[in-house]
Order: structure tokens, then sequence, then C-alpha cells
């Protein structure tokens, strides 16, 4: 699988993804940001059920998508598998 940008989460917009955190052999680097993220997100409590898990791999610097964590009114929703 091709690595994945910032612009495919924009087809996401208020729907739950999976993430899996992996070490190796991840689709998308995810860096968590305190503010200025490319797309604010909320953490899912409930499993969505969903066929598609997105391995992602959490890096301090360079990430291909920078996340923001909020409490409500994300763009999109993750949980965390």
């Amino acid at each position: 699988m091709a690595r994945l940008n910032k612009a495919y989460f924009s087809m996401f917009k208020k729907k739950t993804l999976t993430f899996q955190e992996v070490k190796f052999n991840e689709d998308v680097r995810v860096q968590l940001v305190k503010s200025s993220g490319d797309y604010k997100v909320d953490i899912a409590k409930r499993d969505p059920r969903t066929r598609d898990v997105i391995k992602v791999k959490f890096v301090n610097v360079g990430g291909d998508v920078k996340l923001q964590a909020v409490d409500r009114n994300g763009d999109f929703s993750i949980y965390m598998k």
C-alpha cells in the first residue's frame, strides 16, 4: 500500500477511523500536536467495527499528517485498536 497523506483524511469528515500503532510498515506517520494541526480529532471510546484499519507510526517530528486531539467537535474520530 502506498503511503497515505493528509489529503486522504479529508474523505473522512465526521466519520470514525480505526488506527493500529505499529513500529514499521506503517501506512502513515502521525505527529500529535497541541495546536495548528492539519485535522482536529476526538478519541472514540467504542469500536466502530470497521474492516479497514490504518497502520500508524507516531513520530515527534516529520509526520505525514499532524493531528490535534480535542474533546469534541473534531473533524473526525479515531479509535485506537
